[in-house]
Parts: C-alpha cells; sequence; structure tokens
C-alpha cells in the first residue's frame, strides 16, 4: 500500500502517512540490514516508498487522534491502507462504516490473501504470500535438488502496489464524475498469480 500512495503522490497528490506504534513505520529501520544510512536527511529504504509525503503519528484508540483521523477522510479523496479487514472493523475504519460517513471517498486495500477464504487473515509478508505461495520461489532454481532463493525485498509489495494504484485511479475518476466512492482491493497473492501467470 505505501507504494500505490508514493505513486500517487509522484502524480501530484498531497499524501499523508499515518504511523501508528511507538516507533512508526518499521520500514524507517530497515537501511540497517542493507547497509542503508538511517539518518534525518537520507533514509533511501524509507524514501523509496514515502519520499515528499507528510508523516503524522497516532494512537487510533486515542479518542482526540481518531477524530483528527476522521477529520481528514471527510476531507480526502482517497483513503488508502494495508491493515488486514478485522483490525479495520475494530477501530471503524471497514469499507463499510465509512462509505456510510463519506460516500464521496475511495477507499483501497491492499492484503496479503483477499477479503475471504481461509487465508484472510493472515499477515501479508510479501516473500511468502507473493513468492512463495505462488511457487516463484521453487521457480527460480537453477537445479531442482538446490534449495530455493530467498527473494529481493520489495518486488511483490511494487508491483502489487500498481495494480492498486491502477484501480484507485479507475474508482477516483467514477467517483469525480458519480460523486459516489468505490471500494478496491488488490492481494500480494492474487498479483504474484497474476504475474507468474505466462
Amino acid at each position: 500500500a505505501p507504494s500505490a500512495g508514493e505513486f500517487l503522490r509522484c502524480l501530484g497528490a498531497r499524501v499523508v502517512k499515518i504511523e501508528t506504534g511507538k516507533a512508526g513505520d518499521s520500514v524507517r529501520y530497515w537501511g540497517r540490514t542493507c547497509g542503508m544510512p538511517i539518518e534525518a536527511n537520507e533514509n533511501p529504504s524509507f524514501d523509496l516508498f514515502n519520499g515528499g509525503k507528510e508523516f503524522m503519528h497516532m494512537d487510533l484508540n486515542d479518542p482526540e487522534h481518531e477524530r483528527v483521523l476522521h477529520n481528514m477522510l471527510a476531507k480526502a479523496d482517497v483513503f488508502i491502507t494495508s491493515t488486514r479487514t478485522a483490525g479495520l472493523k475494530k477501530l471503524g475504519l471497514d469499507w463499510e462504516t465509512l462509505h456510510a460517513k463519506y460516500p464521496k471517498l475511495v477507499m483501497g486495500q491492499v492484503t496479503g490473501y483477499g477479503i475471504n477464504g481461509p487465508l484472510v487473515n493472515r499477515p501479508g509478508i510479501d516473500a511468502i504470500a507473493y513468492f512463495g505461495a505462488n511457487g516463484v520461489i521453487l521457480d527460480t532454481r537453477t537445479d531442482p535438488d538446490s534449495p530455493p532463493i530467498y527473494p529481493p525485498a520489495g518486488m511483490g509489495d511494487t508491483t502489487t502496489g500498481i495494480t492498486l494504484l491502477s484501480g484507485v485511479l479507475a474508482a477516483l475518476l467514477a467517483a469525480r464524475e458519480t460523486g459516489v466512492g468505490d471500494y478496491v482491493m488488490t492481494s500480494l497473492y492474487g498479483t504474484g498469480n497474476f504475474v507468474t501467470a505466462g
């Protein structure tokens, strides 16, 4: 989902990223594992998906923070999230609730495995949902007896973000013409299936 927001920002949108938890987005600290700098003015791992965005840190269980978020949603064109549906329902941020309050809002959601089925509540981890479950890791072996490779980070995340972006842009155009927003969802697993189908 962050890459879809970054693509929108590159197209000229104002994008506000909401971070939760004590330390904020964990990607802020991933550079250490890649030998990249993590400094105020240089954090390539984080900036790749978040450059130019505005940032807010919120505790979504705090009523005041919840009020601020809903004031933002009332003015927003698009709400993008990678939070699982069960978590969104607990926070009152699921599609049905938001659409009733903000009928013009477009909602885009990235999941690991879709919004129904036996894996719906599992977390969406690129290496597993996009690469592993689709067999891409096994397909990259040069020898059937060799161990599978560990996939490069982010490839599934970015291609899934592009598919979400496509749907969000179409829904945004329709919302501007009709005054009614829509829900767009894509998954790491579904996008991985599509990309590897050929």
